[in-house]
């Protein structure tokens, strides 16, 4: 039987065209974003840019730079496949890799930190709360970098909030990601997302 077959009934049951809508479309629901009158100046958006970038490389030790280079790297793929798988069109930006590859050796430290009393079951439940607050974070860092246009990533589903940051219903996704990293943590890096400590053991 031919091949696209199982994967055109997938995304008939659950694609953009469907009541479910799981596949949402990307690719075509970032090149239509309609620009917001202009955020920040020029200069403003470039200072911001080069704050970030100044204290990711000041505060950011070697080994935890290659870890966030290297989680971004694996999620851009699979954000391509899982919009390709859904969409027929794979999608990922160098945008995302980037604001991913800044924020992660700050954002998920700050999450374990917050959460570091907790039981392991908790910091699942609570990990969708982690996946959205990157999404508002650097989502609308880049609608401030791109007057208003999300280059990366954008929700036009009825229950996507913060412009189109976020989306509810992807929250079983974030508990299932949460359940990974929350394994891993556990496992191999003692609680905690400091490669350094890993690798020194």
């Amino acid at each position: 039987f031919a091949m696209g077959s199982p994967l055109s009934t997938l995304r008939e049951a659950i694609g953009e065209s469907s009541d479910v809508q799981l596949g949402v479309g990307m690719k075509t629901c970032v090149e239509k974003q309609t620009k917001w009158q202009r955020v920040l100046p020029a200069h403003v958006k470039a200072v911001g840019l080069a704050g970030a970038v100044g204290v990711w490389s000041w505060k950011v030790s070697g080994p935890n730079k290659l870890f966030a280079v290297a989680i971004a790297s694996v999620y851009s793929c699979i954000e391509y496949s899982f919009n390709w798988t859904l969409d027929g069109v794979g999608h990922t930006t160098w945008q995302q890799w980037v604001a991913n590859v800044l924020y992660l050796p700050f954002g998920f430290p700050a999450y374990h930190a917050l959460c570091a009393g907790f039981h392991p079951l908790c910091r699942v439940a609570l990990f969708p709360l982690n996946i959205y607050f990157l999404e508002i974070v650097e989502g609308y860092a880049m609608m401030a970098l791109y007057d208003g246009i999300n280059p990366a990533w954008i929700y036009k589903t009825k229950d996507a909030f913060c412009h189109g940051n976020c989306r509810t219903f992807y929250a079983p996704f974030w508990l299932g990601m949460g359940a990974v990293v929350t394994a891993i943590s556990e496992v191999a890096l003692k609680g905690t997302w400091n490669l350094e400590v890993a690798l020194r053991r």
